[in-house]
Parts: C-alpha cells; structure tokens; sequence
C-alpha cells in the first residue's frame, strides 16, 4: 500500500483543517462515530487533505479495527440498512 504525502499548495500553505467536534450545533454522536471522526479529522491533518475519498476514509476504518461482517441470511441481519420492518 503506497503512502499518501500531504498534497503541496501554490502558496505552500496548507489551509487549516476544521474539526468534526462542534461542526453540527445539536448533532451527538456515540463512542465509535467519535472514535471514526478522530480518525478521519487524524489522517486530513496528517496527510493534508481536506476531503479525502472514499478509498481513503475506507482505510482510515480498517486503521481502527473495522471489519467487513458476512451477511446471515434468516436471521434478521439480512434486512437492508434504512428500511423497517413494516416496508418488507
């Protein structure tokens, strides 16, 4: 896996990155989305992007103990995500 170098900037400054915390006035977040968006916020800082890709933030997931779960069928795991019960 290749090493991302921070991306150099005409003025060669890179531009202050924002943190997640206090961005959405209202918005709360459980342990592990925290955990996730230190991570995310971590690798911009450090790899001095600001938006980074899918790919990107996939890794950063992986990075923090992230695994793929193989879907059960006939369990009740095999609902897609955002649907309730009463949509089936």
């Amino acid at each position: 896996m290749r090493k991302l170098l921070p991306k150099k900037r005409k003025g060669g400054a890179i531009p202050q990155l924002v943190s997640h915390e206090g961005t959405f006035p209202g918005s709360e977040y459980d342990a592990d989305e925290e955990e996730f968006l230190a991570a995310i916020e971590r690798y911009k800082r450090e790899a001095g992007v600001r938006f980074p890709s899918y790919v990107e933030c996939l890794r950063v997931a992986k990075k923090i103990g992230w695994q793929k779960v193989a879907k059960v069928e006939g369990t009740g795991n095999d609902r897609q995500p955002g649907t309730s019960e009463a949509h089936q």
